[in-house]
């Protein structure tokens, strides 16, 4: 087999496998964290940056932090963005729907499909309990 052929195949690989993984972001006041999950649900790609907390940083500030902290765990999982299926994205300080709605549309120039802007309570809660009713505290 040619070493061009390997190439190929192999990029062929890494398309198949990004074309069915999604990007999960937690963003605050002090830090934002991107992981990137396969179809098996793996942890292939990890990425941070600074906070993203809309109230405190703006809408702009905010968007480039997830923007940086996705592009860093693209570049570990060696996949791109428009990649990506999809993304669910959790801010502190993103409690109003009209914020939300803003960080979305500051959003959906990185090329991923399906954007969700959710608050960092919400994949609090769903990390805590895999969607079953439950209570999160969030103090600091």
């Amino acid at each position: 087999m040619s070493a061009d052929r390997r190439t190929s195949d192999l990029l062929t690989a890494r398309r198949l496998r990004a074309q069915h993984s999604v990007v999960g972001v937690d963003g605050g006041g002090t830090k934002t964290q991107a992981v990137i999950l396969d179809s098996n649900q793996r942890v292939i790609g990890e990425g941070r940056a600074g906070p993203s907390n809309p109230m405190r940083v703006g809408i702009a500030n905010a968007a480039t932090c997830v923007r940086e902290a996705i592009d860093k765990a693209c570049v570990m999982a060696k996949v791109r963005r428009d990649d990506l299926l999809a993304a669910e994205i959790g801010l502190a300080g993103a409690r109003r729907r009209e914020l939300r709605e803003r960080m979305r549309e500051a959003l959906s120039t990185l090329g991923i499909a399906d954007i969700e802007v959710v608050t960092d309570a919400d994949i609090a809660l769903y990390g805590a309990t895999d969607g079953a009713p439950g209570i999160v505290v969030i103090a600091g």
